[in-house]
């Protein structure tokens, strides 16, 4: 699945999540691929009705430099709109094996003790075993998320 396809995904089914529980006049909303504040387009946006803004940046393997490039530019958006949330989701396809010593993981949970920018996982890193022909050993697809704060 594609990125964007991942992030149309999430977005649709949590606002159907979001406002099936809102009592309030003004529904949550969402868009995605939108850019703002010059910092490039953000693949998901989620508006709360009180007017916050929360920012989502989904990354599909990669590397950790596009990792960290992403977790900037979310900390970036954070700090001209400190009211704005801003999260970090990766699928990452790692051996299934040894999954926590990932490089791309290991340079988030390093902006875990770092300055700024910095994270915090949202709940638990989650392995999800894979059927992958393409790889020698078995694959593990890796869901995590972190609020980059």
């Amino acid at each position: 699945m594609p990125e964007l396809a991942f992030a149309y995904a999430v977005g649709k089914h949590a606002i159907k999540v979001l406002n099936s529980g809102n009592r309030n006049e003004s529904p949550y909303q969402w868009r995605r691929e939108t850019q703002i504040d010059g910092q490039g387009p953000v693949d998901l946006i989620i508006m709360e009705p009180s007017g916050t803004e929360v920012v989502v940046e989904f990354k599909m393997r990669d590397t950790e430099s596009a990792y960290v490039a992403d977790i900037n530019k979310l900390h970036a958006l954070k700090s001209n709109n400190p009211s704005r949330r801003a999260a970090f989701c990766v699928l990452c396809d790692a051996w299934d094996d040894h999954w926590q010593d990932d490089p791309r993981l290991q340079v988030i949970q390093r902006l875990s003790s770092a300055g700024e920018p910095s994270v915090r996982p949202i709940g638990d890193a989650v392995p999800i075993q894979t059927v992958q022909n393409r790889y020698a050993g078995k694959i593990a697809c890796v869901v995590a998320m972190w609020e980059v704060v």
